[in-house]
């Protein structure tokens, strides 16, 4: 093989590679996205008004959500390192990651809504662990908590 045909080759192989590393680079940070979607209903009272329904709805969608999102990062060995219960977790990732309402419908009874979170596990580990740290910080998160769930 001469010396063109080398260039040529070695080109065509770093060629390929990049082509690649493009290809898969969107499939490798989605990969790391985890996404839970949850729906719920709340039947109103009769004191009740279409903001006070939507708010309770996603009050407990978001409770839902932060569960299942818990649940998830509890089986985490990184987390398990932290001996975190799956309260402080969902109390401390309520912090960390958004809620988005994708769809909502208010029927004058009723007030159904379905919500989603998406969050990088690894991303939201580092960001609980620096709140671990913060322990004022955890303490607030904490009273937010309790008087969400009084209310």
């Amino acid at each position: 093989m001469n010396s063109s045909s080398k260039h040529r080759t070695k080109n065509f192989l770093l060629c390929s590679l990049s082509i690649l590393m493009v290809l898969l680079s969107p499939h490798i940070s989605i990969a790391k996205q985890v996404t839970f979607e949850r729906e719920y209903t709340y039947q109103a009272s009769e004191a009740d008004s279409k903001l006070s329904c939507r708010a309770i709805a996603l009050e407990q969608v978001k409770r839902l959500l932060l569960e299942e999102l818990g649940t998830y990062l509890e089986s985490r060995t990184e987390v398990k390192d932290f001996k975190l219960t799956k309260d402080q977790i969902i109390t401390l990732t309520a912090g960390i990651v958004r809620t988005e309402i994708e769809k909502e419908t208010w029927d004058g009874k009723a007030f159904w809504l379905k919500a989603k979170i998406e969050a990088d596990p690894d991303e939201v580990i580092r960001s609980v662990d620096s709140l671990r740290k913060d322990h004022q910080k955890t303490k607030e998160l904490e009273e937010t908590r309790r008087k969400a769930a009084r209310a």
